[in-house]
């Protein structure tokens, strides 16, 4: 019993996460799971029975547990502007960073596999939820203090945003990275921007 407990904690999940986001997730095997968790393979196959279900697992405790607090202390370090911008850099990237590199997983990996396993779709339906909410506040907030913010209507930029994220799974494809990244949050920073008429 204490051994299956240890599989729900923080320190296995984010070793967890990790792994997914170190290995593309068609080629990481249940031993580089275990190597990365310290976890043996025979425990996580009881557990979860095949890297699909742990994977699952992983996210949803991420985005019940991490993804909250990623976007909260995006808000807090950053003026709305640069808080929109800092997410979709995070979440671009191949970098391991704090909650990017889970972050990216749901935006990519967990998209993908919505459409063939119903846990990965109420995942990514949970996650976008909250992240309606962050750009919805950091919107609403950057249009009362920042002078060349647009003044688009908060709920149109939020669901162009919100579409945005949808480039997401074809960027992280891109060969070459970060000229491919740095052209799409400048497209996203034109977004904000009041439109010159």
């Amino acid at each position: 019993m204490i051994a299956n407990a240890r599989l729900k904690d923080r320190d296995f999940m984010e070793a967890a996460l990790i792994c997914f986001s170190t290995h593309e997730f068609g080629k990481v095997t249940i031993h580089q799971i275990s190597g990365f968790t310290s976890v043996p393979s025979s425990m996580l196959i009881a557990e979860y029975r095949n890297k699909t279900e742990l994977f699952a697992a992983a996210l949803n405790w991420y985005v019940d547990n991490g993804f909250d607090s990623m976007l909260r202390e995006l808000r807090k370090t950053h003026c709305p502007v640069a808080a929109i911008l800092s997410f979709f850099r995070a979440v671009s990237e191949r970098s391991v960073n704090a909650g990017g590199s889970s972050a990216r997983l749901i935006f990519t990996t967990a998209i993908s596999l919505a459409t063939r396993n119903l846990a990965f779709e109420q995942i990514v339906s949970d996650a976008i939820h909250k992240l309606e909410t962050f750009f919805h506040e950091c919107v609403t907030e950057g249009q009362e203090t920042i002078d060349n913010m647009t003044q688009e209507p908060a709920e149109h930029v939020t669901k162009l945003l919100i579409g945005s994220v949808a480039a997401l799974p074809a960027l992280t494809r891109v060969d070459g990275g970060h000229a491919a990244v740095d052209q799409f949050i400048w497209s996203i920073h034109l977004l904000l921007q009041k439109g010159r008429g």
